[in-house]
């Protein structure tokens, strides 16, 4: 792998522990975001973190 790789990996790593972290905590602006609100609406915010913490 070349370098650019391994800094876009970290990237995605950084972000998929920042997710987490979000949906541990319930912090209410990350599940009022757009991207969030399509599984909330769906899953309910509970189902919406449990589907956060077993797919990351």
């Amino acid at each position: 792998m070349e370098p650019t790789d391994y800094f876009i990996l970290a990237i995605f790593i950084a972000l998929g522990a920042f997710s987490l972290v979000a949906a541990i905590f319930n912090f209410d602006w990350y599940f009022e975001t757009s991207g969030a609100t399509t599984f909330v609406n769906k899953f309910g915010r509970k189902g919406h973190v449990y589907f956060m913490l077993y797919w990351d």
